[in-house]
């Protein structure tokens, strides 16, 4: 965190902060509350506001200001007051926001060193980053870009940053980018219950496909360091031919070979040398996995339906629940106590509606009948073989993702708030700019929701200035209005009420509340 005096020459504030530890603390203590406690942190669409860390004459930066980011960040700097020490220089303090951690620059490394990949960095396009080009396939080529910002903007319910985004230099529908996430061990097997809702997020969004590598995926090769249990708890029935043909196109020992021995690492070498076949193969693969694990004998029995229950009560968020407790009757299975197929860390389910199954059901259809759910049991991260557990986990949901309907959660996540019910995501409104920079502006910097420019040009005003400062006769700045018209001299104020006398003093025409119609017309008295 840089601290810096804006005013030319200084004012000595920084020095006063300086001359003991407790005084720069407590100024971020109080930053830290007002950022905690500041009213938008109840909007989930809101990342910040004008009462905690918006200012008005940084409107051209908007898009790089994040109040959770702050917070984060403070909280970090505040967990370690106690540590705090003097240092001699800041040059060996890392500036390299690309290459924030060792094990990003191994990953780098490991991408550059892998003879079907050509690496080099760019600072050609937007975000500095790095060009990868397939030497298998040279017409495919990738951004990879460091530290992407991901939220609303992007279709995803929880704002989140992965450690590196994958970005096809060739448009197509047909390949997504890819959020890749980095975990080492140490310091995420604790923080699993966050990870999974934001990566679920992720694929939610319909717009990225979400891949972790851990330390151990670019340290070793092969599978060894993974809970393997993929090939666990097939149903035998489900792959005879009578059974397994009608529904799937490619034979199970094909499939089941696209990823044998090949870790998570190695998984994503094969998906940016041929993203296309790739995804159409895992997505067979996936509904080929879930198919076999379904058990239509234990579906029958009271009992097992009965203790299936229980387990998703156990391991599915509250909003999964209707997909894998269906009203109308259904076959599951998978990875179960209520299937005697029970692991440790890793519990599988899959269902599918009892109608489904019949000879009418195309091969397509069938892929976006099934419903897989996998969760990880991360209650107890002292206990042996919890780090192959957490390796096996993200392993698994890098596979099984390609399933359509796919989901996956922790134990700890499931009784967390925010799984409570899925975020939903605003239907963003499509809003024509008119060949006017100012509105164009506006929306750009998002210092107005597209709602609310509607709702300006649908009363035909014309652009405001949003967070005007109202100086007196000595240039000081002595109120500010959330949006004004200065040529009119209206002003619209949200808050603050004590500017409105202010702002009448000077002969404005002013209107107190919200951004809504009603305040619009008082304030204009019905003349547009």
């Amino acid at each position: 965190l840089v601290i810096y005096d804006t005013v030319p020459g200084g004012t000595g504030s920084l020095k006063e902060l300086m001359r003991t530890p407790d005084n720069l603390l407590k100024l971020l203590e109080l930053a830290y509350k007002a950022l905690v406690e500041c009213n938008c942190n109840h909007d989930t669409h809101k990342d910040g506001c004008y009462r905690c860390v918006y200012a008005y004459r940084d409107r051209g930066r908007m898009k790089y200001v994040s109040r959770d980011q702050a917070r984060l960040l403070l909280a970090k700097i505040l967990k370690a007051s106690a540590s705090i020490r003097v240092i001699d220089s800041i040059k060996n303090i890392s500036l390299d926001a690309m290459m924030g951690s060792e094990l990003e620059k191994r990953f780098i490394h490991c991408l550059q060193d892998n003879k079907n990949l050509l690496v080099s960095r760019s600072y050609a396009h937007q975000n500095a980053g790095w060009i990868i080009n397939t030497r298998t396939e040279p017409a495919m080529s990738w951004h990879l870009k460091a530290q992407v910002d991901l939220g609303v903007k992007e279709g995803v319910g929880i704002l989140s940053r992965p450690d590196y985004v994958l970005y096809p230099l060739m448009q197509s529908e047909k390949i997504k980018p890819v959020a890749i996430f980095l975990d080492g061990f140490a310091f995420h097997k604790d923080s699993v219950s966050d990870d999974v809702q934001k990566r679920q997020a992720i694929k939610d969004s319909g717009n990225f496909w979400v891949w972790t590598v851990t330390w151990a995926d670019l340290q070793e090769q092969g599978i060894k360091h993974v809970q393997n249990v993929m090939a666990l708890g097939h149903n035998p029935d489900m792959k005879q031919p009578k059974f397994y043909n009608p529904f799937h196109d490619t034979n199970f020992a094909t499939l089941e070979g696209s990823f044998r021995e090949r870790n998570s690492f190695a998984l994503l070498l094969d998906y940016l040398s041929d993203p296309g076949n790739k995804t159409l193969l895992w997505q067979k693969m996936a509904a080929a996995f879930a198919w076999v694990w379904l058990d239509p004998k234990k579906s029958q029995d009271t009992g097992a339906k009965q203790k299936y229950a229980y387990e998703m009560q156990e391991n599915a968020p509250a909003y999964r629940l209707n997909a894998l407790l269906p009203d109308e009757p259904f076959v599951f299975g998978g990875l179960l106590d209520s299937c005697s197929s029970s692991q440790q860390f890793i519990e599988l389910a899959v269902v599918v509606p009892q109608q489904a199954i019949k000879s009418t059901t195309s091969i397509e259809q069938m892929r976006n009948w099934l419903r897989l759910h996998i969760c990880f049991d991360d209650r107890y991260s002292q206990d042996d073989g919890y780090e192959a557990g957490f390796n096996g986990f993200w392993w698994m949901v890098n596979l099984l993702q390609f399933l359509p309907d796919m989901t996956f959660t922790s134990r700890k996540a499931v009784h967390l708030p925010q799984e409570a019910e899925t975020v939903k995501m605003q239907t963003s409104v499509v809003v024509d700019i008119q060949p006017d920079e100012s509105w164009a502006e506006i929306l750009e910097f998002g210092l107005l929701s597209a709602e609310e420019i509607a709702l300006l040009q649908s009363l035909s005003l014309p652009a405001p200035t949003v967070g005007y400062e109202l100086q007196d006769d000595d240039g000081e700045i002595i109120a500010e209005a959330d949006l004004a018209w200065p040529l009119q001299k209206q002003a619209l104020i949200i808050d603050n009420q004590d500017f409105t006398p202010l702002f009448e003093s000077k002969g404005w025409h002013v209107a107190f509340g919200p951004i809504d119609e009603s305040t619009l017309q008082h304030l204009f008295g019905g003349d547009k």
